[in-house]
């Protein structure tokens, strides 16, 4: 969803919103586009990003949570 591009790219979730988001040759990847963060993931380690929710929290770094 959004202003995507895309050339030999498979398997791979991309959501974004008006800013172009182009991939090449990737595979198996998740991409999200929001105001303020960008998030880039193999799919494989979609659980991890837990992980890095945890890491904001203990950073306090709350806007972005």
């Amino acid at each position: 969803n959004g202003n995507v591009v895309t050339v030999d790219t498979q398997n791979t979730i991309i959501q974004g919103g008006d800013k172009l988001i182009a991939t090449v040759g990737i595979e198996n990847v998740i991409v999200v586009d929001t105001e303020d963060a960008i998030l880039i993931c193999e799919k494989d380690h979609a659980g991890d990003i837990k992980k890095v929710l945890e890491n904001l929290r203990i950073c306090n770094r709350t806007e972005y949570l």
